[in-house]
């Protein structure tokens, strides 16, 4: 089954033209980008791209793929936001929520409100920075939106989710402050097709495909 993660990252590169710049705006490495094509063409049974020294453009039959994954990828979207808020986030009420209709409203609107009475402030705020049209109006990393997300959980006397984050290098950042569990320790990747996982760097990409010591960095709850 093809994962969401990878209609964005199909749709990115045939946005960009370049699997390291599409893998760069989704957070991923470079490494992880690539295995996500290679096993989304091998799902699919043929290439979606043709590769060449410094881009990819899009093969004859990825330029038949592609609008019906942009389409699959809004409607998985919409459904998902539907499930959680009534609506899809730009539609409007009794008007035209077509994909012509909607592109303008989804690059220029900010984030309408989800409305919904459990949904607290501080969690609208933090959506709407997560989903600011201008990249320096968002988090700064995955990490600060996932600690911004800790604090809502915490405000909320939820248990607080743990962040894995996962890094090149073992870095040596001395015992946790008292009441900041924060804890780096080394291991060794063996999954041989490990998810995409956000990193504490703006620009850097999940875990890459490789056996090799890794760095954890935990929040405890």
């Amino acid at each position: 089954m093809t994962r969401i993660t990878d209609l964005e990252l199909l749709v990115r590169i045939a946005d960009l033209g370049n699997l390291t710049a599409a893998a760069k705006a989704l957070d991923w490495s470079p490494a992880a980008a690539s295995a996500a094509l290679k096993r989304m063409e091998e799902q699919l049974g043929f290439p979606l791209f043709v590769r060449s020294t410094r881009s990819l453009r899009l093969s004859g039959e990825g330029q038949r793929y592609l609008p019906h994954a942009r389409a699959a990828l809004r409607a998985l979207t919409d459904g998902r936001d539907e499930a959680l808020a009534g609506r899809a986030p730009f539609n409007v009420p009794g008007g035209a929520n077509d994909a012509v209709s909607m592109a303008p409203r989804v690059r220029t609107m900010p984030l309408p409100p989800t409305r919904r009475p459990d949904v607290p402030e501080s969690l609208e705020r933090t959506l709407r920075t997560a989903m600011a049209k201008s990249p320096h109006e968002r988090y700064e990393s995955a990490l600060v939106f996932a600690r911004a997300l800790q604090a809502i959980q915490a405000e909320l006397h939820l248990p607080v989710t743990t962040i894995d984050v996962l890094d090149e290098q073992v870095v040596d950042v001395g015992p946790p402050e008292e009441g900041v569990g924060t804890r780096l320790s080394g291991f060794v990747s063996i999954d041989p097709e490990p998810a995409p996982a956000p990193t504490s760097a703006r620009g850097a990409g999940p875990l890459r495909n490789r056996r090799k010591p890794r760095a954890r960095m935990r929040r405890k709850r």
